[in-house]
């Protein structure tokens, strides 16, 4: 027997959104403020990959999360004599016709074999154009990257492991 009052409570009552997006961000509450001698940005995965840093005009690669959306993973290394175990950076992302979508967030760093300092991947779930501008400031430093996501680049579904 149909119920005509289902499409009605499940208009009414939204469907759970509670446990949905990316996985929470790596954050920290006590940021250090220091200065940089390099601030560099990369794309992240949910494997344990070697840091590379995305140039001024590249293209980025979208995975695509247990929920079925797809994320864009953003690692930052960084160098200098004080590196900060908590860094605080704010990330900016433009593109023609839209609002730049600004990020304020700290994030726990990790000491690498070269003296360098790395954040694990943090997930932005949002949409993004086929090009985009991302602009992050940190410890006295700025990088800027336009970036390119074509439709037909994208990875595998993501894996469990954390990075």
């Amino acid at each position: 027997m149909l119920r005509p009052w289902l499409p009605v409570l499940v208009l009414l009552t939204g469907c759970p959104t509670e446990g949905f997006g990316p996985p929470p961000a790596d954050s920290c509450d006590v940021p250090v403020q220091s200065e940089l001698a390099s601030l560099e940005v990369g794309p992240g995965t949910f494997a344990n990959t070697p840091f590379v840093a995305w140039q001024a005009e590249d293209t980025v690669v979208m995975t695509r999360g247990g929920q079925g959306g797809d994320m864009l993973g953003v690692r930052f290394r960084i160098t200098g004599a004080k590196l900060p175990a908590c860094l605080q950076q704010t990330t900016v992302i433009t593109a023609p016709g839209t609002t730049p979508r600004t990020y304020a967030l700290s994030l726990r760093t990790y000491a690498q074999a070269d003296g360098s300092r790395q954040t694990r991947t943090w997930w932005l779930a949002e949409g993004f154009p086929e090009q985009f501008s991302l602009q992050s400031t940190a410890g006295g430093r700025m990088v800027t990257t336009h970036l390119s996501l074509p439709s037909s680049r994208r990875t595998p579904d993501a894996g469990s492991s954390d990075l």
